[in-house]
């Protein structure tokens, strides 16, 4: 099957629509803790003291344990499928967002309950959606994962309203247990009846030839060793720790440009909805043109939001117009590294080893806020880090224009999905 077939792709999308869906409110819940720290910054200053660095150390805490499992939760996922490690992960990572409502002024006690939701969290990284995805779209893979990684996008235009809504009108403490509890009601009953990978399907209907051996892809040793992944590799750390740390700070840097911070927190609402915008623009426009070009362009695109930022004068419409910017860098990040990796691997060690590229994503995550909390704390600007990440995004985007043409892989006797016409990937 060749990628970007129009008409296969509105054959798997007219069959398969809610597995995208699904995961998109899984990733949207699975974004609760890291786009809504930022509402939570001044009012745990305000009570207990703590610097930005101290807080922002959870979302560290969550990178480092993630680098270090996402590899072996991958493993899982390509032994026993997606559902087998979503369905409890979702359960830890609600039940650890609202028990960091009970957190007291030790700072050790922020920090305990940052490791629980990391516990959780690396069980419902974009591995977990974007292999369940995969495994049903081949034509319209880009556009599906991009439907699904758009869920990140909803909570970026959600939560920090929601959660600045609640934290003013009830306290920090009951917007984080109403965060998780909140989160949980929403999507564990709908990836109960839907969420389930294409072999995980196979299996439940008594079809058994669904081991990952039959799907074509290379092999662990000869994607780990290969220049491309190097290059996505680096793609995933430093890109990610520069997108990540100003959305992170987005609200904080608007409020010390001069915007109250009930403003930067609707305006930073708009960075979700480019983003959404941005995946699905690139998502289309994956299935029909080469990656390299796509990738290059989304990850350069960034530097534009750090010269708009070290611009900014403080007006609300000039703030608009950063938020979408840096909505439009955000939505095309993850969802480009997905779609490449499923291009340049397959699908046989998909799980293994975009887990690991997940891993070095969720170590971006957690060293760009850190990087740029340091930085504030230190200076009283964020100027200094922005001119950091300015060249660090134009290298990234030469190392995506640098990668080779998708491989073609030897093509197996792969299981078939439910129709039995296709498939389960041939590419």
């Amino acid at each position: 099957m060749e990628f970007g077939d129009r008409e296969k792709a509105g054959a798997e999308w007219r069959q398969f629509w809610p597995i995208p869906f699904t995961s998109m409110l899984g990733l949207m819940v699975g974004a609760i803790y890291i786009y809504s720290l930022g509402l939570f910054i001044d009012p745990l200053q305000q009570e207990y003291g703590w610097s930005r660095t101290q807080i922002t150390l959870g979302l560290t805490l969550v990178s480092v344990i993630t680098v270090t499992l996402a590899p072996f939760m991958g493993m899982i996922i390509d032994r026993f499928g997606a559902r087998t490690l979503a369905m409890p992960g979702m359960a830890i990572y609600c039940t650890a967002i609202a028990s960091l409502s009970m957190v007291g002024s030790e700072i050790w006690m922020w920090w305990l309950g940052w490791f629980f939701v990391a516990l959780g969290s690396v069980c419902i990284k974009p591995t977990v959606w974007s292999v369940a995805v995969s495994t049903y779209f081949t034509a319209g893979r880009g556009l599906a994962i991009a439907v699904a990684l758009c869920g990140t996008g909803l909570g970026q235009i959600f939560l920090p309203y929601i959660t600045n809504w609640m934290v003013d009108g009830f306290g920090w403490r009951i917007a984080y247990a109403t965060l998780g509890i909140g989160g949980a009601a929403l999507v564990l009953p709908i990836m109960f009846l839907f969420f389930y990978d294409a072999r995980e399907n196979n299996r439940r209907k008594g079809i058994t030839n669904t081991d990952r051996l039959t799907l074509p892809g290379c092999g662990l040793r000869e994607g780990y060793l290969s220049r491309r992944f190097l290059f996505l590799a680096i793609t995933a750390l430093v890109a990610t720790a520069g997108i990540v740390g100003i959305v992170v700070h987005f609200v904080p840097m608007l409020s010390s440009g001069g915007v109250e911070r009930s403003s930067a927190a609707a305006i930073a609402g708009v960075i979700g909805v480019t983003s959404m915008t941005g995946r699905v623009v690139a998502g289309y426009l994956l299935d029909r043109i080469d990656g390299r070009v796509i990738g290059a362009l989304a990850y350069g695109f960034p530097c534009l939001g750090c010269f708009l930022l070290l611009q900014f004068d403080g007006s609300t419409s000039q703030a608009i117009i950063l938020a979408a910017v840096i909505g439009l860098s955000l939505g095309a990040e993850i969802d480009v590294l997905a779609y490449l990796a499923s291009r340049h691997f397959g699908l046989r060690n998909y799980g293994t080893i975009f887990g690991t590229l997940v891993g070095l994503i969720t170590l971006g995550g957690g060293l760009g806020p850190l990087l740029i909390g340091m930085i504030f704390d230190s200076t009283g600007a964020y100027t200094y880090a922005l001119w950091i990440f300015i060249p660090a995004f134009l290298c990234v985007s030469v190392l995506i224009a640098s990668l080779g043409s998708y491989p073609v892989f030897d093509v197996y006797e792969a299981a078939k999905i439910d129709t039995g016409s296709e498939p389960l990937a041939t590419r």
